[in-house]
């Protein structure tokens, strides 16, 4: 769970008319000056170790929060944004639990109790908050659908080519950036013979396999039907991407498990590697791989 400090200014009252207020309208405006929708994200927290938090997840309601009484987890986020008093607003979306936005106060100044124009103007805070975080959430959303493999979760080509277009001209000095195309051997076979759903879930598991074989900063992508790109950045010799490559094969040894029958699938794979400072684009460094897993799939033809 992430908590959420809100922070900014609510329209209020202005100062003549706030001079002759009372204190429990000063402390409101007091409120307006510190709460806001813009969130910023502080430090994540786990619900298990903020009985405060469980305390929200349970009842969905505000309350006060001091540091000299909270929990040590929470006193160290409220030591880290230099507070020790806050208000905390739960913001939900219906019965769901997006996330917690606060209004701190100095020592001592924090409101004793929740209610009137206080309680108005927090939840007017929170509501804000809210609407912000999901339409966040949706934009996120979309993003990742328009840049991601419905089926597998990998990178599609559009995100894809980006970060092979991104990452050649930012490598280093002396190093290479290689290109992987992955073709399987029998996928239309698994199709016809063991259904659609079968060639589905075989798509998934090479997905999984490919992210385990290679290294943090590589990426895997799935171009489209049977075909999957890795990028390999960062290399110090264009032999580095063979044995990357031999890696990626080594992965299709075992077999598949599809529709609780053993199904052994294998990979025809094309290397090309690009090295810094040379010419060339990505969508060339792309199509050289493709050719070069062209000729290792006619080879094995041939074999046969």
């Amino acid at each position: 769970m992430r908590p959420q400090r809100a922070r900014g200014r609510v329209p209020h009252q202005d100062a003549g008319a706030r001079a002759a207020d009372d204190p429990r309208q000063r402390l409101a405006d007091d409120v307006a000056d510190r709460a806001g929708a813009d969130l910023l994200q502080t430090t994540a927290l786990r619900a298990e170790d903020v009985p405060e938090l469980v305390g929200m997840l349970t009842d969905r309601e505000p309350r006060i929060i001091s540091s000299d009484t909270s929990s040590p987890a929470l006193r160290r986020l409220l030591d880290g944004v230099g507070t020790s008093d806050v208000v905390a607003v739960p913001l939900l979306a219906g019965t769901t639990f997006l996330g917690v936005a606060t209004a701190g106060w100095t020592r001592g100044q924090a409101p004793t109790q929740l209610d009137g124009d206080v309680m108005a103007r927090l939840r007017g805070v929170g509501d804000q908050a809210t609407t912000a975080l999901q339409k966040a959430r949706l934009l996120a959303t979309v993003s990742h659908q328009a840049t991601h493999d419905a089926l597998t979760g990998l990178p599609n080509r559009v995100l894809f080519l980006d970060r092979l277009v991104a990452g050649i001209p930012t490598a280093a000095e002396g190093a290479h950036v290689a290109v992987l195309f992955c073709d399987l051997d029998r996928f239309k076979e698994v199709n016809d013979t063991l259904g659609h759903a079968a060639g589905d879930e075989l798509l998934r598991q090479v997905a999984a396999r490919l992210r385990g074989v290679v290294r943090p900063g590589d990426t895997v992508g799935r171009l489209s039907g049977d075909e999957f790109a890795i990028i390999l950045p960062g290399l110090v010799s264009p032999e580095d991407a063979r044995r990357l490559a031999d890696r990626v094969t080594g992965c299709f040894a075992e077999p598949f498990r599809l529709d609780g029958t053993d199904v052994a699938v294998g990979t025809s794979v094309g290397v090309a590697v690009h090295a810094v400072g040379s010419d060339g684009t990505a969508e060339q460094l792309l199509r050289e791989a493709d050719a070069a897993m062209y000729r290792h799939k006619q080879g094995h033809r041939s074999a046969r």
